[in-house]
């Protein structure tokens, strides 16, 4: 309650098949890797200090069908760095991002265009945050936050994030947050949910959550404060 403005970033969470940090980060490259004229996706993870190719042999020669050709067996395939399976010019001349963590986190804004990222502990790192919502849901007079996701959509070797149920995180006005769970926030927000708003209504002090979620009803919740 600084008066700067400071944000929560939604991410992947920790929970997850894949890790990513300073030393070992998630790489994805974009290139024409099998010179077909459009552009090939290759995501790239790291296991004991190596770069591996995340998609198996399957699914990257599906994409590309030099893979097969390269590697006749998943044995062959399965030892081989991410260098030797696309070429070490073609991954340099590729267009190349890299991420060191999927943690969710509060990003206090220090001013003068310095920031500061603090991990949020505990069931925030279970799912996919794709949804933040900001009010003060105690009415004690400091901002909340209620984080709601999951991600279903994955390639065939990793399962899907599912594991939450929507987390309230109750502010205390500097930079620090207590996470409830949904026995303790009567929060249960099943599915996979994309999106989500508050409404106002009619009636004094009541408002209503509105989640949108793939493929299912949207979902209505509706609080009061006061």
């Amino acid at each position: 309650m600084d008066g700067d403005q400071d944000f929560i970033v939604g991410n992947l969470g920790l929970n997850h098949k894949y890790n990513a940090s300073t030393e070992e980060p998630f790489e994805v490259f974009t290139h024409d890797f099998d010179k077909s004229g459009s552009l090939d996706i290759v995501l790239g993870y790291y296991e004991d200090g190596v770069s591996y190719p995340l998609r198996g042999r399957e699914c990257s020669s599906n994409q590309m069908p030099l893979v097969k050709e390269k590697f006749p067996s998943y044995h062959e395939f399965a030892i081989a760095d991410i260098s030797k399976v696309y070429g070490k010019e073609n991954l340099e001349n590729a267009l190349h991002y890299s991420t060191t963590t999927f943690a969710t986190a509060y990003i206090e804004n220090l001013g003068y265009f310095k920031f500061k990222a603090h991990k949020i502990e505990g069931a925030t790192q279970f799912s996919s945050v794709n949804s933040i919502l900001i009010d003060d849901f105690n009415v004690d007079g400091y901002p909340d936050a209620l984080l709601s996701g999951n991600l279903y959509q994955s390639e065939v070797e990793t399962p899907r994030s599912d594991a939450s149920y929507g987390v309230l995180l109750t502010g205390n006005g500097k930079g620090q947050f207590k996470t409830l769970l949904p026995n303790q926030s009567g929060l249960f927000i099943k599915g996979d949910v994309k999106n989500a708003s508050i409404l106002n209504t009619a009636l004094e002090n009541k408002k209503i959550l509105v989640f949108g979620t793939n493929n299912e009803p949207l979902q209505l919740i509706e609080y009061s404060q006061h």
